[in-house]
């Protein structure tokens, strides 16, 4: 093995928030390993919701953790590139009377059986901060964090994000007029700093996250 490749191998922790798609960051590691086949880098992935994420990379425990920030959120004391910026869409089961739709209000949304997740799960706090901006009011017909079996079988609607991760035989998804845009992050306790392997691990998730995909808005990263 080269010195290069050395000094770019080793052990990597990376923390995954719970709202990342798992096909997303499995997709990355076979793609950077196909890229660098000379860099041997021994996986370390851990889920948790982004407050989670950040304490264990404040303690040393990641080395990089993708985390979900609400919007407006202040993240001190950490290195946060913008991955890539999203969008909840209206998911409904097929059949629906809205589905045929090109958009959909919000506003919409109070007149049917709303699936809500709950307040553990990462999307809760989002789509709550997104009701709240808009004065929006569901009849939460049930709490779980299995919404797509729920929609399935027709008991209600739901906020997903758009995303080809997301795509599902039998929902239909349709787009939201309002802004319910969020971000995804890639965080570090000092990127400058991190070894080798972990700096070229992350500049290889930014790249993947800002690469096209018919679920991402890019944003690109001077």
């Amino acid at each position: 093995m080269s010195e290069m490749a050395l000094s770019e191998s080793g052990k990597l922790s990376i923390g995954v928030a719970e709202i990342v798609a798992h096909k997303f960051i499995t997709d990355v590691i076979k793609d950077y390993r196909q890229v660098n086949p000379e860099y041997r880098v021994d996986f370390n992935l851990k889920r948790a919701v982004t407050g989670k994420l950040l304490d264990m990379l404040q303690s040393g425990e990641l080395d990089l953790a993708i985390v979900t920030p609400r919007p407006g959120e202040k993240i001190a004391g950490f290195d946060l590139v913008t991955m890539m910026h999203r969008k909840l869409e209206l998911l409904l089961p097929a059949g629906h009377e809205l589905a045929k739709q090109k958009s959909v209000s919000l506003k919409q949304i109070e007149q049917y059986p709303y699936l809500a997740f709950g307040k553990e799960h990462a999307l809760a706090g989002i789509i709550a901060d997104v009701f709240a901006k808009n004065d929006i009011h569901p009849q939460i017909s049930s709490v779980t964090d299995d919404v797509r079996t729920l929609l399935a079988i027709g008991e209600g609607v739901a906020l997903l994000p758009k995303s080809k991760y997301n795509e599902s035989a039998g929902d239909i998804a349709v787009p939201v007029t309002e802004d319910t845009s969020y971000t995804i992050s890639l965080a570090s306790r000092n990127l400058a700093q991190e070894p080798k392997v972990a700096q070229k691990m992350a500049s290889f998730i930014v790249y993947r996250g800002l690469l096209p995909d018919p679920g991402f808005n890019v944003v690109l990263i001077h």
